[in-house]
């Protein structure tokens, strides 16, 4: 199944295969194609070729491929095609795929026959491992009735009646078609000829047993006339000047047959390769070599130091494993954990004055030592393996934490005593204690320069970060303000009067209303918001997405059968939480439930998730880390996607957030729990991990290089009638829900 021309745009795919399935009643497709690389613009579901009043076709010319190919791999993730492609993509299309292909395709379907072989295009699509499927393999019908359509007429070969196809035929007792077909297969490539006739379907078949035996590049002994004239052709192409020379064999050229020019054009091809990183260097222009070979992934950097002592030497001097570290550490937050982490970030970059690097090879034998250590934080969340850290905070007046938000320097939490603590990261003593709130601090969230907390109280308050001071306090919800989360200017805000209010945030001491969304009938438990949507979730069972620009109303997500306590909004996914136990996974854009995770035991009280995995609380006590992208395949079994259970909280789990590194979560046990993912050490005093971990002390070593290590690391690799709200004093924290 392919997407039509006039679908070639990021926001219609999805569209588009929900039309296709629909029509031929099914929930997924094996192959799903880019029908062609440029785009038309659309009118309607119905006319794939629109036309402008010229008569021309109406090109689309803002076609963004790689913008396309990340929404066509979203329909594998949704379950909507088993496998991709592209169909008419030249070699620099297909790259320009692969520089952001997180799942490459697997085909490129295009017109190949004997008078189009493609052979330049099935050498490169080979090295990428990436199948050449070719159509109007029995000649070019379908082009003309296209061409046609479009007010061309033109006039293309017949290949059933080409002479020398003919001629085969005729030996090997068999038809042009099949001649035409076994040419193709025996090449090693895919073909999908056109028929309608039942009897040639048959025969398009019956080609295995055939051998082609005429070869029309066979050398014959040469008669003595045509070696009397080639010589005398070779003494006067010698005598005649460098032009005259190229004129003539232009001449040549232009009267030979496209089989000829292709069995000239291979043995031209090894006369003009060059080692040109080699030549750069020797030309002054050493640090081209060094760009060029810059752009490589760690397993071809390393494939390419064992070219020649020129290459290696471009690679050591260009410092290019130095290079490809820092442009890990730039553009992924693990890497550049790690490196903060580890402290190897002191050899990247720009050094300090009168500070030198290490040595070339230090920065080859840290790559894999990286990868390692990145090999065992995975392998620690998926065994539960961790360091736990707890912070009490039980005071006089105390009865749990219901809030948090952390970075690497601080905790900053809300508690039901009415107050606001900062703990410090390293010491986990409290520093700092805001007070002001006259009720619990349910949510709260803060930026490099403030802090802003909801309470039971009907507030919003916002802090000065670093000095601690109150310095505005907005009224508005009439009961509990129960969530908030603001970003770029905006903040918004849910209470159990069932409103939600969207703000202005000019300043700190400047923020206005913007408006006041209402539809829900239940407490609003949760929001948030990107630029496109605010998500809100309640009481009442759903979920309601709404226009951030606009705030209008968009959809109603219905699924969960009691209220809702928690969710995330991320990416057009939705993740959220409910007192029926259970954790649903949502596209926001289309409203379907992708999955539904069972297995908590009480109520889901909080939830987050990264592009790995979904770490859930609960009041049963219990933290479960989940596979998302098994959730997100429909063939996962539901058996396999909780990855681990992690149980050392003494009561109802109120907040947590986690990062690549750890979880921090918080209790109405009163404490605060780290759960570090990067430090766990085993007995042996080695960084567990799945090949048996690496010390610690490796990572700061300056002069280890060690192959084997690099071998080893290199896996770069809906809803009844009733409307409870359940206060505060019955639940210990408050989520209104509907039972």
């Amino acid at each position: 199944m392919v997407l039509p021309n006039i679908g070639n745009r990021p926001s219609d795919v999805e569209k588009f295969i929900n039309l296709s399935l629909a029509k031929l009643q099914l929930s997924y497709v094996d192959l799903y194609l880019i029908h062609t690389p440029f785009g038309l613009n659309y009118r309607d579901d119905e006319t794939m070729i629109p036309m402008k009043p010229d008569n021309t076709v109406d090109l689309d010319l803002s076609t963004d491929l790689q913008a396309l190919w990340k929404k066509m791999e979203e329909q594998v993730d949704l379950g909507k095609a088993k496998a991709i492609g592209v169909s008419n993509f030249s070699i620099k299309q297909v790259d320009k795929i692969l520089q952001v292909a997180r799942i490459p395709p697997v085909t490129n379907q295009v017109e190949l026959h004997i008078y189009n072989q493609q052979r330049e295009l099935q050498e490169h699509l080979s090295k990428k491992n990436i199948t050449l499927t070719a159509y109007s393999s029995l000649g070019t019908a379908g082009t003309i009735h296209f061409l046609e359509q479009l007010g061309t007429k033109c006039e293309l070969p017949n290949l059933m009646e080409n002479p020398i196809v003919k001629k085969i035929a005729s030996e090997v007792n068999k038809t042009s078609a099949q001649v035409l077909l076994r040419f193709i297969i025996q090449r090693g490539i895919a073909t999908i000829p056109k028929s309608t006739n039942p009897q040639r379907i048959k025969q398009n078949f019956d080609f295995s047993p055939m051998t082609i035996l005429y070869d029309p590049s066979r050398k014959k002994e040469p008669s003595s006339q045509y070696v009397t004239e080639r010589e005398s052709c070779i003494k006067f192409f010698e005598k005649w000047s460098e032009q005259d020379q190229i004129e003539f064999v232009e001449h040549l050229l232009s009267r030979m047959c496209h089989y000829q020019h292709g069995h000239i054009d291979s043995y031209l091809k090894p006369m003009l390769q060059r080692d040109f990183i080699s030549l750069l260097p020797k030309r002054g222009l050493h640090h081209v070599a060094e760009c060029i070979l810059s752009y490589l992934d760690a397993e071809s950097l390393y494939s390419a130091e064992r070219v020649c002592k020129e290459w290696y030497r471009v690679i050591s001097e260009g410092m290019l494993w130095k290079k490809l570290i820092e442009r890990k550490v730039r553009t992924d937050s693990l890497w550049r954990g790690l490196a903060e982490r580890r402290g190897w970030i002191q050899y990247l970059f720009k050094p300090k004055p009168g500070e030198t690097f290490p040595h070339h090879s230090f920065y080859r034998s840290l790559f894999p030592k990286i990868i390692q250590d990145i090999d065992s934080i995975e392998h620690n969340w998926r065994m539960g393996r961790h360091v736990l850290q707890r912070i009490n905070c039980r005071s006089e007046n105390s009865k749990g934490v219901y809030c948090l938000q952390y970075d690497d320097q601080k905790i900053v939490s809300g508690l039901r005593d009415n107050t606001i603590k900062i703990w410090d990261r390293k010491t986990l003593q409290c520093v700092k204690v805001l007070t002001g709130h006259t009720g619990s601090v349910l949510c709260l969230q803060y930026d490099d320069k403030v802090i802003i907390s909801g309470s039971s109280d009907s507030t919003v308050r916002v802090w000065d970060v670093n000095t601690g001071e109150m310095v505005n306090t907005l009224i508005h919800h009439c009961e509990a303000v129960l969530h908030l989360r603001f970003n770029d200017g905006m903040m918004v805000t849910c209470s159990k009067d069932r409103s939600i209010a969207v703000w202005d945030m000019t300043a700190p001491t400047i923020m206005t209303l913007r408006t006041v969304l209402v539809g829900h009938r239940a407490a609003v438990n949760v929001v948030d918001f990107d630029e496109k949507y605010i998500v809100s979730a309640s009481g009442d069972r759903t979920i309601k997405v709404w226009n951030t620009s606009t705030c209008e109303f968009v959809r109603t997500l219905n699924g969960h059968k009691r209220g809702i306590a928690c969710l995330q909004y991320k990416d057009r996914f939705v993740v959220s939480g409910s007192s029926d136990n259970t954790i649903r996974l949502w596209d926001v854009e289309c409203g379907a439930c992708l999955r539904v995770l069972e297995g908590h035991e009480e109520l889901v009280r909080c939830i987050r998730f990264d592009t790995k995995r979904i770490v859930s609380g609960a009041y049963d006590g219990k933290i479960k880390v989940w596979d998302l992208v098994a959730a997100l395949d429909p063939r996962a079994p539901a058996s396999t996607l909780c990855l681990r259970t992690l149980v050392e909280h003494t009561g109802r789990v109120f907040r947590l957030q986690f990062d690549e590194f750890q979880i921090v979560s918080s209790s109405h046990d009163d404490t605060i729990l780290i759960w570090d993912f990067l430090n766990f050490i085993s007995t042996d005093g080695t960084m567990a991990g799945p090949g048996g971990g690496m010390p610690t002390s490796v990572m700061s070593s300056p002069r280890s290089s060690d192959d084997d290590l690099w071998k080893m690391g290199r896996r770069v690799g809906s809803d009844g009638n009733s409307t409870d709200s359940i206060e505060e004093s019955a639940w210990d924290q408050p989520v209104f829900l509907f039972i």
